[in-house]
């Protein structure tokens, strides 16, 4: 069940429409909060942001009320590989992503600790007080509890997920 309150989830919703009635039978829609580096496009992924801007000495607004639960590029890369050399797969949806609710603004200070980045540069706010965002979802996590247990995964913490971009974002961008 979708039911998107802006453009970006509506073409999301209608991407998913078109690949469930294609005539192809081994489609498989991985639904997911990916954290980390953006590789293809121009543009900052979150963590990027985060990183840029503090580095600039420019101060970022993250938000305590809307909260998520991210996986990095380099945990999901290794969900997907599992589920390409999964035999069978019954399911044509399936919610990959962290298995810890966080808000964002808690997301940020944790990845800049564990980055030894400055944190006067972060402040704490709400997504009701700035009018300038699209209409989003204060609760933008997604279940994953299906794909843990019917694939017997354990998907990582948040803990685990910014460990993951301390391991790997130098090694992939300077900071």
């Amino acid at each position: 069940y979708t039911n998107p309150n802006n453009v970006y989830g509506k073409t999301k919703e209608i991407g998913e429409f078109f690949m469930l009635n294609s005539r192809r039978s081994n489609v498989i829609i991985v639904r997911t909060t990916i954290v980390g580096i953006n590789f293809h496009r121009k543009g900052n992924s979150l963590v990027e942001w985060i990183i840029s801007s503090v580095n600039s000495k420019r101060t970022i607004t993250l938000f305590n009320d809307v909260i998520f639960n991210p996986i990095s590029i380099w945990d999901l890369i290794k969900e997907l590989d599992f589920l390409i050399n999964c035999e069978t797969i019954d399911f044509k949806i399936l919610h990959v992503s962290g298995n810890q609710n966080f808000p964002k603004y808690f997301f940020g200070v944790e990845l800049l600790k564990a980055l030894k980045l400055n944190l006067d540069y972060i402040q704490e706010g709400s997504i009701k007080d700035n009018i300038k965002i699209a209409n989003r979802r204060r609760d933008q996590s997604i279940d994953c509890s299906l794909y843990q247990k019917k694939f017997n995964r354990k998907l990582p913490s948040i803990k685990d997920t910014i460990d993951s971009i301390k391991k790997n974002f130098r090694n992939e961008k300077r900071y």
